[in-house]
């Protein structure tokens, strides 16, 4: 049996990338996080250059806040590594892997 509350999205197969550049708003990305979040339970967050990170990393915070003050809704964030196509060469990103982890939906 799972601990996980029957009201929270399930898994998607393939989860949604956000791409975080160093001109970013923070608050409109924190936005597009708290709703994907509510609709798909995941996210990730990917950032190229330290900017775009600083500017990934507050949005995450501004999600994280959000969700828990409207709803209760605690998520779990784990930074990595990855390789993304950019034109025609790979660049090294971060990763920020958002997941919720427990909370009532609030609709």
């Amino acid at each position: 049996m799972s601990d996980m509350p029957t009201n929270q999205p399930s898994q998607p197969a393939h989860r949604k990338p956000l791409r975080v550049g160093s001109e970013s708003n923070p608050k409109d990305v924190a936005g597009a996080i708290a709703n994907t979040i509510r609709l798909d339970g995941a996210v990730d967050v990917h950032a190229i250059g330290a900017q775009a990170v600083n500017q990934a990393v507050k949005s995450i915070i501004i999600a994280i806040d959000f969700l828990h003050q409207r709803g209760g809704i605690e998520v779990v964030v784990v930074p990595s590594f990855i390789k993304l196509d950019v034109g025609d060469t790979q660049k090294t990103a971060i990763c920020f892997a958002v997941d919720w982890v427990s909370g009532e939906r609030v609709d």
